[in-house]
């Protein structure tokens, strides 16, 4: 189902603030932010506040087992036309099969979350029953990061906010595929800053704490656009405070970043969009592997991955290297 999860949480966001609800949602996957926005939805949206101690229980898989739910599941409205049922970290609860009994026939006036964090194992019969018998069943993969600047625009216009493109482009790299993160985030921007400010890398620095000059993507970033005066400016203060870059994550961010290029270069692909579906990034960053397609030929990327292979055991200690090298050293083998 999660070709795109973004479209997909909308569409069912809408049917619940309009009011088109249903028995059973199934709430799962590897990215749990939709599912337990979903959720907290449910919980604004169904029962009204006046009646919430009435009508409303949310239950927790490792406190119950699957007859206590369908107990729950079972007891009519009081003075309202629907019941919610909301259970969580469902998958920590033990005995499914009383609950997969009731999933085959729920009750009319019962709206069940099943919110279940990580993916379900598609082999089991209890995955099958919810598949089949689930009016929504919600699975959602890890969020790719050529998805995170569209999440982070998505959020953005919800907040009524606006932000540079660097400034997107530096959340998404540093925070990265966590989604819940990426959303504390821009809601400490968001009450940090004025309603009209824009925001920007400063402001990110000073209220997110992501350095916009030195970080690991940025010292990538200067190797890959050759730059050997920002990449060895970088090197000094991170070879001064090694905990901020140990080797093994920068040569891991290297490695990838010119194992795109390697394929760039093999693909021949000059458009940002077609390189963009190549790589299978977001067109935000693409344009930066054009620049360095540029930089660096087919044979010097090959030169440079088989340079990197030799770094990364230098800093996993392969070879009895008991000083690992400097990335001035790295950068001098790579870049000059």
């Amino acid at each position: 189902m999660d070709k795109n999860a973004l479209s997909a949480y909308r569409k069912l966001r809408e049917e619940i603030r309009s009011g088109k609800l249903h028995n059973i949602y199934c709430l799962s996957g590897e990215e749990s932010y939709y599912g337990d926005k979903l959720a907290e939805l449910l919980l604004s949206t169904v029962v009204d506040p006046s009646m919430k101690d009435f009508n409303e229980i949310v239950l927790y898989g490792p406190d119950v087992d699957g007859s206590q739910v369908v107990e729950a599941c079972k007891q009519f409205p009081m003075m309202s036309d629907k019941i919610l049922i909301v259970l969580r970290e469902a998958n920590r609860m033990r005995n499914w099969d009383a609950l997969m009994t009731y999933v085959k026939k729920p009750q009319p006036s019962t709206v069940l979350a099943i919110v279940h964090p990580g993916k379900l194992d598609g082999r089991k019969e209890v995955t099958k029953i919810l598949k089949k018998h689930s009016d929504v069943f919600f699975e959602t993969m890890e969020t790719y990061d050529n998805k995170l600047p569209e999440f982070v625009e998505f959020r953005l216009k919800e907040m009524n906010r606006r932000a540079t493109p660097e400034s997107i482009r530096i959340l998404c790299e540093f925070i990265g595929s966590d989604l819940h993160r990426i959303d504390n985030e821009l809601k400490k921007l968001e009450s940090n800053i004025g309603p009209d400010e824009e925001i920007t890398p400063d402001i990110i620095e000073e209220f997110v704490g992501i350095s916009k000059i030195y970080n690991n993507f940025e010292f990538s970033r200067a190797v890959l656009m050759r730059d050997v005066p920002k990449a060895m400016n970088i090197a000094k203060v991170f070879e001064a405070n090694p905990k901020l870059a140990p080797l093994l994550v920068i040569t891991s961010l290297l490695y990838s970043s010119f194992s795109k290029l390697l394929l760039l270069h093999a693909t021949k692909i000059n458009d940002q969009n077609e390189a963009a579906r190549a790589l299978g990034m977001s067109p935000y960053f693409v344009h930066e592997y054009i620049t360095a397609k540029k930089r660096y030929t087919y044979a010097e990327t090959l030169r440079i991955i088989s340079i990197l292979r030799k770094f990364d055991g230098y800093s996993k200690g392969v070879g009895g290297n008991v000083h690992p090298p400097l990335l001035s050293q790295l950068i001098c083998e790579i870049a000059l």
